[in-house]
C-alpha cells in the first residue's frame, strides 16, 4: 500500500464530490478529527472503514490504496482475498503498535507512583 498516494486519492475523491471531512466521517461512522488523520497519512485506517470509503466514492480498495489507477476496476476473487489478507496484517500491525504504546506508557506511569 503507498499511504502517499491513498492520502492524496482519500482527499481528491472527498473535493471531487463536494464532501466535507465531517460529512465523510459521519458516512463511515467516525469522529472527523479521527477521519482527518487518516487523510494526513498520520495513521492507517482499518479494513472495514477502508470498504466503507470504497463504497462511499464507489471506487475499488485496489485504487484507494495505490495498487491500481482505474477507480472501478473489477478485481477476480483471488485477488480480493490478497487485498484483505494484506490490510487484516496492517490492522493486526496497529494494534500491536497501540498496545506496546500502551503498556509503555502504565510502565512509566508505574516508575512515578
Amino acid at each position: 500500500m503507498d499511504k502517499a498516494v491513498m492520502t492524496v486519492r482519500m482527499r481528491g475523491l472527498r473535493e471531487d464530490h463536494d464532501y466535507t471531512q465531517k460529512y465523510v466521517a459521519y458516512k463511515i461512522g467516525i469522529d472527523q478529527r479521527i477521519y482527518y488523520v487518516y487523510e494526513t497519512g498520520k495513521r492507517s485506517m482499518s479494513v472495514r472503514r477502508l470498504y466503507m470509503l470504497c463504497e462511499l466514492y464507489g471506487v475499488s480498495m485496489d485504487y484507494m490504496v495505490g495498487r491500481s489507477s482505474k477507480k472501478n476496476e473489477e478485481m477476480p476473487a483471488e485477488r480480493v482475498s490478497r487485498v484483505l489478507i494484506f490490510m487484516a496484517g496492517m490492522e493486526a500491525e496497529r494494534v500491536i503498535d497501540e498496545k506496546s504504546e500502551a503498556d509503555n506508557q502504565h510502565n512509566d506511569i508505574k516508575q512515578f507512583a
